[in-house]
């Protein structure tokens, strides 16, 4: 099974802030927001040059375990600063 068919199968395609304990939402919205969060300009530097777009990406373990340790640096540093 992909990342996205898990997601799907798990979360029926929405991913919402029941998902996420206080502390995850708390950083989802500053790591994801659209005009100052990190997120879009760290997934183009990892999956930039992988397609046409970034929304061509594939659906795999391997992309996942791409991305996985960004988020995970991400997060740490989210935390020394909060």
């Amino acid at each position: 099974m992909t990342p996205g068919a898990f997601f799907l199968r798990l979360c029926a395609g929405k991913f919402t802030d029941e998902d996420l304990n206080d502390e995850g939402n708390a950083f989802a919205a500053t790591y994801f927001d659209l005009q100052k969060g990190k997120y879009i300009a760290d997934y183009e530097a990892i999956f930039g040059k992988d397609g046409p777009t970034i929304y061509h990406v594939a659906d795999t373990w391997e992309n996942y375990d791409r991305i996985a340790p960004l988020l995970d640096d991400r997060l740490t540093a989210w935390r020394q600063r909060a």
